[in-house]
């Protein structure tokens, strides 16, 4: 079978003797293990991963705001009655939505940290107020005075935490761990 392989190959100027039939595409060009490159490692530090993080830090503080605002009402955790407990409750996702919806979570690199925490005040301020005229109406949350003190204590809260997510953010970028993807073509003489 292996004579017949090679006698096909003939060199049909010269009539030579005929040459073992080889593969011209698969075995001239192939790549050795030398050449394969490790994985480049990429930083986990993207813009993605601090929109997330920014998001699961807010919640995960609201949340613990909320329970500790939840333990000094009258009674035990679970004996708080719904209508008391709501405005408690929706604070942490009304308070992100609106602040997402402000635009809070975009953290542009051209962006100043008085413009970034403007989009915070107004975000989470609106929601805040939301959730506060929404039980004033409707009496809900207990003693209006320690809603109204628990509330501000988020929005003081949330302010600071994004103070030093923008903060950071600069100095990721000022560092060079986190910048802007240039390309700059046609720079070559």
């Amino acid at each position: 079978m292996e004579s017949s392989a090679t006698s096909f190959r003939a060199d049909p100027i010269t009539r030579s003797e005929p040459s073992r039939a080889t593969l011209s595409v698969h075995e001239t060009a192939r790549p050795s293990l030398k050449d394969a490159r490790p994985f480049q490692r990429q930083s986990v530090l993207d813009r993605k991963t601090i929109r997330i993080g920014a998001r699961v830090i807010d919640i995960l503080g609201l949340c613990f705001l909320t329970l500790f605002a939840m333990s000094g009402l009258s009674g035990s955790f679970l004996d708080v009655p719904l209508g008391v407990a709501i405005p408690y409750l929706v604070l942490p996702i009304v308070t992100v939505w609106g602040m997402w919806s402000a635009g809070a979570y975009r953290f542009a690199f051209t962006e100043r940290i008085l413009d970034h925490l403007a989009k915070v005040l107004l975000g989470g301020g609106l929601s805040i107020a939301a959730i506060y005229g929404v039980s004033l109406i409707f009496d809900l949350g207990g003693s209006q005075l320690y809603l109204a003190g628990s509330l501000l204590v988020g929005g003081v809260t949330l302010t600071a935490a994004h103070a030093h997510h923008v903060s950071w953010m600069k100095h990721l970028i000022r560092n060079g761990s986190l910048s802007e993807n240039v390309v700059i073509v046609g720079a070559t003489d």
